[in-house]
């Protein structure tokens, strides 16, 4: 795919996803797809949860996904309205997740494959990659629902990851992949058109027009970040981008939704219970504005992601034979320092 096809491909995106959404807002509020606010939810007025929707149509329409990745979109479309609806048990929501996730892993073959290489010689994951595929997709959906508490939140981390994994690949020498039967390239820029156009909705851009993404906009955004990523990592047709990497791209929503889940399992609560102990409800604690936490997020998202690529890149010089795997070596202690050196010292003035 030239530059010019994906930035038409992305621009088409855009324009359709945008005109979802003017279509879509003044049937929200009658079809019951509406956010109202409350004690844990201080938006104003009632806003309408159809950013899902519109992302999930606009790539299902543009990128013409393989049939197996379309029924696990629109299987997780029908799974999110329905929570937004009817507000779902948490096992319920999860166990449906976990069935869609398994029917694009098992009809696609989309699997984490290996940890990657250390002296050389690839680590397989054998039996357990699809077990953990399913873990790790469904991990990243919730990752990103959790950071779904902010406007802009959770597209812009969406957009970071899609937007660095593109750019890594073609600054490093890495193909963009051609199997799983869906053009990975034109996938990739319809899904940030589409987030993009739903990025300026959501951030209350358009005057009575704003929009947030609900549990069905997680979802989908969540699988389709999961897509690419391993995808990528896994493209049979030459080298694949480093399985290593991999989580640094995504590296805040996962080790924010790792600390949050110890958190409240210390407190004796479920993983899944709702609160105001996300990192951008203890920021907003300390004063920072919406648009501040935002950019703050933001950067540290990107730091992340440049940390992981410092070690990569580095690796060789120092140690050799830790070239494949030092990254997501390191990356396993990251959420630990995350906890001890940032969320200890939001939270210090709490009870435990």
């Amino acid at each position: 795919m030239t530059l010019y096809t994906a930035l038409y491909t992305g621009l088409a995106s855009f324009i359709l996803c945008a005109g979802v959404l003017f279509a879509l807002h003044p049937l929200a509020k009658r079809f019951g797809l509406t956010d109202k606010p409350d004690t844990r939810k201080q938006h104003k007025g009632e806003v309408a949860l159809i950013g899902g929707i519109a992302i999930g149509f606009t790539f299902i329409a543009i990128a013409q996904p393989s049939l197996y990745l379309l029924a696990s979109l629109c299987g997780l479309l029908v799974l999110g309205v329905l929570d937004d609806m009817l507000d779902m048990r948490p096992l319920v929501k999860l166990l449906g997740q976990i069935s869609i996730t398994a029917l694009l892993i098992y009809g696609d073959d989309l699997v984490i494959v290996s940890f990657g290489t250390y002296a050389a010689q690839e680590l397989y994951l054998g039996a357990y990659a699809a077990p953990f595929t399913i873990i790790a997709i469904v991990g990243l959906i919730n990752a990103i629902n959790m950071a779904d508490g902010l406007d802009g939140l959770a597209g812009g981390l969406c957009l970071i990851a899609l937007i660095h994994l593109v750019g890594l690949m073609i600054m490093l020498g890495y193909p963009l992949p051609t199997n799983f039967g869906t053009n990975f390239g034109g996938a990739l820029a319809t899904a940030i058109g589409a987030v993009t156009a739903f990025m300026i909705f959501n951030m209350g851009a358009i005057r009575g027009r704003k929009v947030f993404l609900g549990d069905s906009g997680s979802m989908v955004i969540g699988l389709l970040l999961s897509y690419f990523l391993i995808t990528a990592s896994t493209y049979e047709g030459g080298d694949s981008f480093p399985s290593s990497l991999i989580p640094w791209l995504i590296a805040l929503p996962v080790i924010e939704t790792l600390t949050l889940s110890y958190r409240r399992l210390r407190q004796k609560r479920s993983p899944f219970s709702a609160d105001r102990t996300h990192l951008h409800h203890l920021l907003q604690n300390k004063g920072f504005a919406p648009r501040q936490i935002l950019l703050i997020m933001g950067a540290g998202a990107i730091a992340l992601i440049w940390i992981g690529v410092a070690i990569f890149i580095l690796t060789p010089f120092i140690a050799p034979t830790l070239q494949g795997v030092a990254a997501g070596v390191v990356f396993i202690a990251l959420p630990l320092f995350y906890y001890r050196l940032l969320i200890r010292n939001l939270t210090a003035h709490e009870r435990p």
